[in-house]
C-alpha cells in the first residue's frame, strides 16, 4: 500500500468514526450523486408500512428493465457485499467519509472486479448465499462511479433499485427523501378513512363498545366526515387514520412522513419518521391496526400507543394518545398529515361526548376464555395435549387469552388447536408443543407443526418430535395441527434438454418446489464438482450460467442437482449435456 492510499483510507476511517466531513459545515447536507442517471420515480418510500416492518429505503423504478448503471453516491469504499435468495438479493454497501453508509439492493451484477471476487468466494464457501466484508478501504470508489447494474434479485416484485442511506456509527437507516435527491413530489397525502377505538371495556362509540371505521370525503389536502356520520363517544378513546402519500410520476401508494392529532387545538399525539432502527421495525405491527391489515388489507395508523410499542418515532404524547371524554361537550378533532416534501393534508371532524345514562359495556361471556396474558411478564398455558410458553414482551398489550380444541382430520396427527386468534400480533417467538396422535414411530422425524390459514392451506411452522410432542417456535396465533412431510422437493427443467448441446454464455434454468416444510438447501454439480447455481426464491428458479473457466469445452458433462427440505427429504435430478 503506498503512502497516499494509506492517508486516504485513514482519513476515511477517522471521518466515519467521528461522523463528520472534513471541512463540511455542521448540518450541511452532503452533495450526493444520483444512484441512477434516470428520473427518480418511486414505487416505495422511506417509512412505508410493509407486512412486518417499516421500509428502510426508497424503491426507484428502473423503467421496467434490469441492467441500469448504478452509481456510487459519494466517495468511499466497499464495506459489505451480500448475496441472498430473498430479501435484497444481490446488494452492495459503501462506507463514506461523511459518516454515512449507502446501500444498493436487488442488483443483477456487481462491478467486474467485485463480481469476480464474490464468485471466487462463493466457490470457496460452496454456497450461493454469502455475506462478505472486505477489509476497510481495500476497494475504494469515487462519487459517480458505476458500482453495479440494477436488477430484480431477491424478494422483489419487479425491476427496481432499493436504495438506503444509513448512519455509519449505528447502521440506522435515515430518511433518504431528506437528502436533496432529485425526487419530485407535489402531491398532498390522501386520507381515506378515520378509525375510532374503545380503549377499554367501559368506553363507548355510538353506544357500542366496538371499533368504528368511517370513510372520509374531500381532496387536495382538505378532508371531512359527512354530516350523517355523527359520532358520540364516552370514556377512553383512541383514533386511527388510513392515509397514503403519492409522488410525481407514480401511482404507487407510499408512506407519509408525519401525523399529528389535535383535540380542541391541543396536540396529544405526533410521529415523524426521520430515522429508524432495525431492532424496532417489527413494532409496526403495534403501530398499525393489525386486525384490519390481516382481514381487509387496510393500513391504518393508530394514533395511540399500546404499552409495549417501542418505536422511536413518537413525539409530544399525552396519555399515550388516549383521549378521555366524560362531559356533555363537543370536541373538535383535527389530524394533520405531512409528506417529506412539506405537502400537507388535514382532516377535521367533531365528536360529541355524553355522560353515561345507560348500562356500561361489559365483557361478553366467552366459553373459550382461559386467563389474562400479560405483555410484561412470561405467560404459560398447558393441557395434556398442548404446551404454550410466551416470553415477556412478546405481546404488545395484555390479552384475554382464549383456547379451544377441535377434533383432528384424516391427514393430521393431532387435534386442531385454536390458540387465541390470528388477528393478534406477536413481537417475539413463543414455544408451542402439541401431543401427537396415531403417529407411526417411523415418521417421527418427518413430523412438524402446521398453521391452518384462512383458506385451510397448511403452512409449515417447523418443529421436532420428542417425548410424544412436536415442539416449535412461532410468532403467530391461530389454528395448528401436527402434520408430516415425506415428499421430496421437485426439480423440473425449464430450458434444459438432457443430452443437449450448448455453447456460449447461456443459462440453464430449473424449477424447484417443496409442498410443505420448505427448501432448506440446494447444490448443483458439473462433473462431480460443486457448481454455482443461483436460487431465486420468489420464482423458485435455480439457474446455472456456463463457466468456461471451470468447465472443459467440446466434451460431454455430467449434471447433478440435489434439493433438500427441512425434513431432510431430498430430490435429485441427473443428466448430461455437451458443451
Amino acid at each position: 500500500m503506498n503512502f497516499l492510499r494509506y492517508v486516504t483510507i485513514s482519513a476515511i476511517l477517522l471521518s466515519v468514526l467521528f461522523n463528520k466531513v472534513p471541512g463540511q459545515p455542521v448540518n450541511e447536507l452532503p452533495d450526493f450523486h444520483m444512484p441512477l442517471n434516470i428520473p427518480l420515480l418511486l414505487s416505495g418510500n422511506f417509512g412505508e408500512v410493509r407486512p412486518t416492518h417499516l421500509h428502510t429505503g426508497i424503491d426507484i423504478k428502473t423503467q421496467q428493465e434490469t441492467g441500469k448503471n448504478v452509481h456510487a453516491v459519494y466517495n468511499g469504499y466497499i464495506s459489505r457485499i451480500k448475496v441472498q435468495s430473498g430479501a435484497y438479493g444481490k446488494s452492495i454497501y459503501l462506507t463514506h467519509p461523511n459518516g454515512y453508509v449507502s446501500v444498493y439492493g436487488h442488483l443483477s451484477q456487481f462491478m467486474p472486479e467485485i463480481e469476480n471476487l464474490i464468485k471466487e468466494y462463493q466457490y470457496k464457501k460452496k454456497s450461493y448465499e454469502v455475506d462478505y466484508y472486505p477489509d476497510a478501504g481495500l476497494y475504494g470508489v469515487e462519487k459517480g462511479q458505476v458500482i453495479a447494474l440494477s436488477g430484480n434479485t431477491g424478494r422483489s416484485s419487479g425491476p427496481h433499485l432499493h436504495f438506503e442511506i444509513r448512519r455509519a456509527r449505528n447502521q440506522n437507516p435515515l430518511n433518504v427523501l431528506k437528502y436533496n435527491f432529485n425526487i419530485k413530489d407535489n402531491i398532498k397525502p390522501v386520507i381515506y378513512s378515520i378509525s375510532i377505538y374503545p380503549a377499554d371495556n367501559l368506553s363507548l362509540i355510538n353506544n357500542e363498545n366496538e371499533k368504528l371505521i368511517i370513510p372520509v370525503t374531500g381532496a387536495n389536502g382538505h378532508y371531512k366526515i359527512t354530516e350523517k356520520d355523527s359520532i358520540k363517544v364516552n370514556g377512553n378513546i383512541g383514533f386511527g387514520i388510513e392515509t397514503f402519500d403519492y409522488l410525481d410520476g407514480s401511482h404507487n401508494r407510499c408512506g407519509v412522513y408525519s401525523i399529528e392529532l389535535f383535540i380542541n387545538d391541543s396536540l396529544v399525539y405526533s410521529h415523524k419518521i426521520d430515522e429508524l432502527s432495525f431492532n424496532e421495525l417489527r413494532y409496526v405491527n403495534s403501530h398499525t391496526d393489525y386486525e384490519e391489515k390481516k382481514k381487509n388489507k387496510k393500513i391504518i395508523h393508530k394514533l395511540f400507543l399500546e404499552p409495549n410499542n417501542k418505536l422511536s418515532i413518537y413525539r409530544n404524547m399525552v396519555n399515550n394518545g388516549i383521549c378521555k371524554f366524560e362531559d356533555s361537550n363537543s370536541a373538535e378533532i383535527r389530524i394533520i398529515v405531512r409528506d417529506a416534501y412539506k405537502n400537507v393534508s388535514q382532516l377535521s371532524f367533531t365528536v360529541k361526548s355524553e355522560r353515561k345514562k345507560y348500562p356500561v359495556a361489559t365483557i361478553e361471556y366467552d366459553t373459550n376464555y382461559i386467563k389474562t396474558f400479560f405483555y410484561n411478564r412470561p405467560n404459560k398455558y398447558e393441557t395434556g395435549e398442548l404446551k404454550i410458553s410466551v416470553p415477556e414482551d412478546a405481546l404488545y398489550d395484555n390479552i384475554g387469552f382464549r383456547y379451544a380444541k377441535i377434533a383432528g382430520n384424516d391427514t393430521g396427527f393431532s387435534d386442531i388447536h385454536c390458540i387465541h386468534d390470528e388477528y393478534t400480533a406477536l413481537h417475539k417467538y413463543y414455544t408451542l408443543s402439541i401431543r401427537t396422535k396415531n403417529l407411526p414411530d417411523t415418521l417421527r422425524d418427518k413430523a412438524l407443526i402446521t398453521y391452518i390459514d384462512e383458506d385451510t392451506v397448511l403452512v409449515s411452522e417447523g418443529g421436532a418430535w420428542e417425548n410424544g410432542f412436536v415442539t416449535t417456535t412461532t410468532r403467530a396465533f391461530g389454528k395448528f395441527i401436527v402434520s408430516i412431510d415425506t415428499a421430496a422437493p421437485t426439480i423440473d427443467p425449464v430450458n434444459f434438454n438432457n443430452n443437449g448441446k450448448y455453447s456460449g454464455n447461456g443459462i440453464l434454468r430449473f424449477k424447484i418446489e417443496d409442498d410443505l416444510s420448505g427448501i432448506k438447501s440446494y447444490n448443483g454439480y458439473v462433473d462431480s464438482e460443486w457448481a454455482l447455481f443461483e436460487y431465486d426464491a420468489k420464482s423458485n428458479t435455480l439457474s446455472y450460467r456456463f463457466d468456461k473457466d471451470r468447465v472443459v469445452t467440446n466434451t460431454i458433462h455430467k449434471l447433478e442437482i440435489y434439493v433438500s427440505d427441512h425434513k431432510n427429504n431430498t430430490g435429485t435430478y441427473k443428466g448430461t449435456f455437451y458443451y
